[in-house]
Parts: structure tokens; sequence; C-alpha cells
């Protein structure tokens, strides 16, 4: 009633898939996943960058992992983008190998937060000015410092065969 397209309930829009506006020749784009099908294992030759970001406020990024065996990074920045994670301003990073899942901040390791699986959500949202993990709507880990504007989503794929599914914003 009165609601705007694309809103739910309670007036808050309703994420959308994100678009990317560069990425590396190593990552083929596939709607709104990535995959890097070249390269070398290194951070610093395949990623993408979102074309939105969140301008001000509250919003989120979200996206499935897909796999269990190579290692990505995602996350949200506000600086010259970059396909580096230890540049990423808030970073997930999932790890082959027992699936663990670290959190990163500007570099800065925030610890490790249990394992992944290759369907779960994994979110860093910003609300009411805090920026917060989540992985299947539980949260992880809520960050000490406050989010600069805009923030794009960022994505660092590390091995060949590296996947981020579904990215939605």
């Amino acid at each position: 009633v009165g609601l705007l397209a694309g809103a739910n309930l309670r007036g808050i829009k309703a994420p959308e898939d994100v678009y990317w506006s560069r990425h590396a020749n190593t990552v083929t784009v596939s709607g709104n996943s990535l995959t890097k099908t070249s390269g070398t294992s290194s951070w610093y030759d395949a990623g993408a960058v979102s074309s939105r970001s969140i301008a001000a406020g509250d919003g989120y990024f979200e996206y499935t992992p897909g796999e269990v065996q190579t290692w990505r990074a995602v996350g949200l920045n506000s600086g010259p983008n970059s396909w580096y994670f230890g540049d990423f301003d808030y970073a997930i990073l999932t790890a082959g190998q027992n699936a663990p899942l670290h959190i990163y901040e500007a570099g800065v390791s925030r610890g490790t937060f249990g394992t992944y699986a290759a369907t779960d959500r994994l979110r860093v949202a910003i609300e009411s000015g805090k920026v917060r993990y989540y992985r299947n709507g539980v949260l992880l880990y809520e960050s000490p410092n406050a989010p600069s504007y805009p923030l794009f989503v960022n994505a660092s794929l590390n091995t060949v065969n590296a996947r981020v599914n579904d990215v939605k914003m």
C-alpha cells in the first residue's frame, strides 16, 4: 500500500544484484557472480569492484562462497578501489583447507570466526553507524571502526576457480 516497487512492507528497498564496474581479465563475470578463471595464486591479479555504493547511512552486501576449496575475500572499501584484500576497509576472507572464516579491516586481522559452508550467506552490514559481520543471519563480529562513505563492494579472488556467487547489495 503506497510502497515503491522493490520495497518490502517496512518500506526498505529489497536487495539488488551487484553489477561490477571493472574487473581483472583473469575473472569471468556472470550476472552478479565472479569466478577466477586464470592467473596464479595471488591476491593481486583477480578481483572486481561494484558499480554502485552505499552512499550514506545503513546498507549491506551479501554473497555465497559456492565452494570451500579456494581462497577469496569480499568486502566494503571507501578508498581507491583495489583487488588486494588488505586494502579493503571491511572484509570477510574465506580460505580453503578446513574452511576458516576470517575478518580483516584495512589489512588487520580481527580473528577467525569458525568455519563456513559453500551454501552459507555471508554479509557485511552498516547498521546505525556500526559495521557488523554475519553468517546466515548470525552476528559474528561488530567493528569498533566507524564507516567512511561511499562504500563499494570489492572482491579479491586468490585461487583459480575461486567464486563469489549471487552478490546482493
